[in-house]
């Protein structure tokens, strides 16, 4: 019997389903969430004219009708870091939309920018970092982590190869490069992908993969060895001729 009651349950509610009533509970949230969205909109609409201003009232709109949506905190905090954070509140907000979105890098591209407005360097090179991991592609985190990297320091050097790759993805000897300089600021997962790239282009694969196994050795990657291994007991890579 007792298994039955949920079924029960169901079948007692299906006739609410599409009544006044239950309209009247759902009607609120509806509203609320449609209502939220349209200020969101204006204030996309606002920012993109400059009115700044007027941005931060509709997103503080969003936010009221709708406190635990993401986009409605991120751009309430972007709005008031744009207006030098009068009420000081721009951070409670980023962070809000941190916790319930975290692997959304523009948030933390905008953290990074409000402690480089307060001028918290350390703080903000951690979150353009965070950003770079989550989106190694978005130049405003890699323009930001420029910004703080002196011009000869190894991170500095690192974003001017990531650039140039871009351009130039199958240069081998710069993805060598990228290896080297990630390696060197402890950018291991960057430092292991650049090593893979280079052994499925290489004309001597076994050569990379024994590059790849030391690398695995030196910073303790037991992914990096295995790759480079299991190529050398081979013997061969991708039906390319053996090496010397």
């Amino acid at each position: 019997m007792f298994r039955l009651l949920p079924i029960l349950c169901f079948a007692l509610l299906l006739p609410l389903a599409d009544t006044p009533q239950a309209r009247a509970v759902e009607d609120p949230v509806v509203n609320k969430a449609t209502r939220a969205l349209e200020k969101a909109r204006a204030g996309a609409l606002a920012r993109r004219n400059g009115d700044i201003v007027g941005a931060c009232r509709a997103f503080e709109g969003a936010v009221e009708l709708t406190p635990t949506w993401a986009v409605a905190q991120l751009e309430l905090g972007r709005c008031y870091r744009l207006l030098g954070d009068p009420k000081g509140s721009a951070l409670t907000h980023l962070n809000l939309a941190l916790k319930w979105l975290p692997a959304w890098s523009l948030i933390h591209i905008e953290l990074g920018r409000l402690a480089e407005d307060n001028r918290r360097l350390d703080a903000a090179g951690v979150a353009y970092s965070k950003a770079e991991s989550l989106a190694a592609a978005d130049i405003r985190a890699a323009g930001g982590a420029a910004r703080l990297a002196p011009h000869n320091s190894g991170s500095a050097r690192l974003i001017r190869l990531r650039r140039i790759l871009k351009r130039q993805p199958g240069n081998l000897a710069l993805l060598h490069e990228l290896a080297v300089n990630a390696e060197a600021v402890s950018a291991f997962d960057e430092a292991q992908d650049a090593l893979v790239k280079i052994l499925e282009r290489s004309r001597y694969p076994q050569r990379a993969a024994a590059r790849l196994v030391r690398f695995g050795q030196r910073t303790g990657r037991l992914e990096a060895q295995k790759i480079g291994k299991n190529l050398l007991s081979k013997g061969f890579g991708k039906g390319k001729t053996r090496s010397r």
